[in-house]
């Protein structure tokens, strides 16, 4: 895809535009492409992306991917500044949704496709908050995913034979309630399943610093420093605080069996 760096009304002119943040890339999202792609788009399409500073559902990079596999191949990043954006607008149309539609003149042919009014980042959020992620997952339309860098951490994993990858993660960007999850990651070509631990860790510390950490089922390798992508399927437990490392051993290894039992469906 070709980054806009600057975007004018001379350039927009005759051209046909898309708005949104995209953020959370959920059904609604793809609808809203889908019809742009069918009824509106021409050779000076642009989609202006409205870049979110918090609540982040999606990372720019899965963003971009999104759009560019619908064939998008023009995009602005804006700075979510409606000023900004009425003072550039000059377009054939617009196609954008209803949260975006004060930001923009109502002299241009200005197309707000129906969509689903119970799909918003907010009801998104509040599911991912109350813990519920087979509800936000659904909203979605797919596997809610979280990306971050491994970094270094305490290492206990690894002494009772269970390492982890830890994830150094934007704290700007919306984590699931505390607990155990069963996920999926990509590492080099091959799918890994594991068992994903969001919260502190009371057993070891009593650090109320909430950690991103995945047991990676039959994987062994170094992925300290590789940016990593995981796709959370389903809430297993809550957190708990365990006598010992041995103790927290045997329930990471009942885990492992609930995680592997209904992931198969989900791998060849």
């Amino acid at each position: 895809m070709i980054e806009l760096k600057n975007i004018s009304k001379k350039l927009l002119r005759n051209s046909s535009i898309i708005i949104n943040s995209f953020n959370g890339i959920n059904s609604e999202h793809r609808k809203m492409i889908s019809f742009f792609n069918k009824n509106i788009k021409n050779e000076s399409s642009i989609a202006i992306v409205v870049e979110e500073k918090k609540n982040l559902l999606s990372t720019k990079n899965q963003i971009l991917e999104f759009l560019d596999s619908y064939g998008i191949e023009k995009y602005f990043n804006l700075n979510n500044t409606a000023c900004e954006l009425e003072s550039i607008l000059d377009a054939s149309y617009i196609v954008t949704s209803k949260e975006f539609y004060s930001y923009i003149d109502k002299k241009f042919e200005l197309i707000i496709p129906e969509f689903n009014p119970e799909l918003t980042d907010k009801k998104i959020m509040s599911h991912l908050k109350k813990g519920e992620l087979i509800k936000a997952n659904i909203l979605l339309d797919r596997k809610y995913s979280v990306t971050g860098t491994v970094i270094h951490g305490k290492q206990l994993g690894r002494t009772v034979g269970m390492p982890t990858a830890n994830l150094e993660i934007n704290p700007n960007f919306v984590l699931p309630a505390n607990g155990v999850y069963a996920s999926l990651s990509k590492i080099d070509g091959k799918t890994y399943i594991g068992v994903t631990n969001i919260g502190n860790r009371p057993t070891v510390d009593n650090n109320t610093t909430i950690t991103f950490e995945t047991h990676y089922i039959d994987f062994e390798g170094d992925l300290y420093g590789r940016e990593m992508e995981v796709f959370l399927y389903l809430p297993i437990r809550k957190i708990k605080k365990f006598n010992t490392l041995m103790d927290v051993k045997k329930q990471v290894n009942k885990d492992i069996i609930i995680t592997k039992k209904y992931m198969r469906k989900f791998i060849s």
